[in-house]
């Protein structure tokens, strides 16, 4: 059953999440301008470790598709099915490894690494299998771009959230942790 405060707090997290995806979203890669960065994970990481791997899945696709209808079309979705497998990897896989009653920073990290981590791991299947229908190139083409492209965008990207995410718990996690975690009172 979906709890009243959960919803709007999950809601609102993910709606930061979309802000920040749209507006501060840019390109790290001139070879590969379709690959942007944006702090739009950041948020997601806080549904993950408040409510579940579950909640922070929902909220990935949600922001996925919101940040689809905002931004004009992809390829026929295929952008949107790309970022959703991004996303909910790095923030499904921290939230299961992350424990927010743990006073010990090393489940944060350890979800971290290991959501970056299972970014890079499905992104290069999923870059091999997707890419060159979305973008209509050669599998040859994306294979010779793995190394040198796909793999470094997807450890920039989730590094530098887990980074950000990372201090933003150890200077304000207690406050926010207090927040989150508050019982319903309905």
């Amino acid at each position: 059953m979906f709890r009243t405060r959960r919803l709007v707090q999950a809601g609102l997290l993910t709606a930061f999440g979309v802000v920040l995806e749209v507006f501060f979203a840019f390109s790290i890669f001139p070879p590969a301008p379709y690959l942007k960065y944006a702090p739009g994970d950041i948020p997601l990481l806080w549904v993950g470790y408040a409510f579940g791997p579950l909640w922070g899945m929902i909220s990935v696709a949600v922001k996925a598709i919101l940040y689809t209808l905002m931004r004009g079309g992809d390829g026929g979705g295929w952008g949107t099915l790309m970022h959703f497998l991004a996303s909910s990897a790095f923030v499904v896989i921290f939230s299961l490894f992350a424990r927010r009653k743990s006073k010990s920073p090393i489940p944060t990290f350890l979800g971290l690494a290991l959501g970056t981590l299972a970014r890079v791991g499905i992104m290069v299947p999923g870059n091999l299998l997707i890419t060159p229908i979305y973008l209509n190139v050669s599998l040859e083409t994306v294979k010779l771009m793995i190394i040198p492209t796909i793999i470094p965008f997807n450890l920039i990207h989730s590094g530098v959230n887990s980074v950000l995410f990372f201090l933003m718990k150890l200077a304000m996690g207690d406050r926010l942790s207090s927040y989150l975690f508050k019982k319903d009172t309905h």
